[in-house]
C-alpha cells in the first residue's frame, strides 16, 4: 500500500527493459533489524551492492548506476 513503493516498483520494471539485472523486493517489516535500518527511508534501492537510494528514487540516477555496471 506504499505509493512509492510502488512508483519504484514500476520504475524498476522500465527499466528491466533496458538492463539485465535481478530485483529481490524485501518486506522490511519480516526482519526487525532490517525494519529498524530503513524504516524511514522506503523504498531503498541497492544497485550492485553499492549504491543505495530511499524515498523518492530519481530513474535517471538510477539508470546511471545500472549503465555503470554493465560496462
Amino acid at each position: 500500500g506504499c505509493p512509492l513503493c510502488g512508483e519504484a516498483r514500476q520504475m524498476l520494471a522500465r527499466l528491466g527493459h533496458r538492463y539485465l539485472m535481478t530485483v529481490t523486493e524485501v518486506d522490511i517489516t519480516s526482519d526487525e533489524a532490517i525494519f529498524q535500518r530503513y524504516r524511514d527511508t522506503i523504498p531503498v534501492v541497492v544497485v550492485d551492492g553499492r549504491l543505495t537510494l530511499g524515498g523518492h528514487i530519481d530513474e535517471a540516477e538510477v539508470s546511471g548506476w545500472l549503465e555503470g555496471c554493465t560496462t
